[in-house]
């Protein structure tokens, strides 16, 4: 029971235990859904906006892994968005840095890659003297969901956060969300 308090107090639920002599007990677990009933918000809303169009949307993805770069491209592509792509942080700093200011309207942003990760390459951006490096939305692509890393992510100046494989659905619906909040 020790073990799955620690658990549930790193996580950030609770452990309610009912018992009663004779009858058994009662061991109930609640988990934190913060991310999860984001995500339904913004799907929701996404309701509202079906007429957002993404044709010209200017994403850059940043993924290291090549097959993973393929298909989230030809998914943003599908959807109508122009992609430039960087293979690592250290790339996709340069790249943003050497844009013009506006040219991009969301970053993806994997983040184990070699050079600069994610977060670092966030930071980078995020620090930089440019007037739109504070409000380009930076969304996290990870293998890693758990709430922590999720925080991470935030922490490190992302506005989302997706988990791999990417869902064609949850991608669009984070596209919309952010390119409508932007405009």
């Amino acid at each position: 029971m020790a073990i799955v308090k620690e658990l549930m107090d790193m996580f950030g639920g609770t452990v309610e235990i009912d018992s009663a002599e004779g009858k058994g007990t009662t061991v109930t677990l609640t988990f934190p859904l913060q991310q999860a009933e984001k995500m339904e918000s913004i799907e929701e809303e996404l309701i509202e906006d079906e007429d957002v169009s993404l044709d010209g949307v200017k994403v850059l993805l940043v993924e290291d892994n090549e097959l993973n770069r393929e298909i989230a491209a030809e998914m943003l592509r599908e959807f109508g968005c122009e992609v430039v792509e960087a293979v690592d942080g250290q790339e996709a700093v340069d790249k943003y840095t050497v844009s013009e200011i506006g040219e991009f309207d969301i970053v993806f942003m994997d983040i184990m890659m070699p050079n600069l990760n994610g977060y670092e390459a966030t930071n980078e951006i995020r620090s930089s003297v440019r007037s739109d490096a504070k409000t380009i939305p930076i969304v996290a692509l990870s293998a890693n969901a758990f709430a922590e890393d999720v925080e991470k992510s935030r922490e490190a100046g992302m506005n989302e956060h997706l988990s791999k494989p990417i869902e064609p659905d949850r991608l669009l619906a984070v596209i919309k969300h952010m390119v409508h909040k932007q405009k």
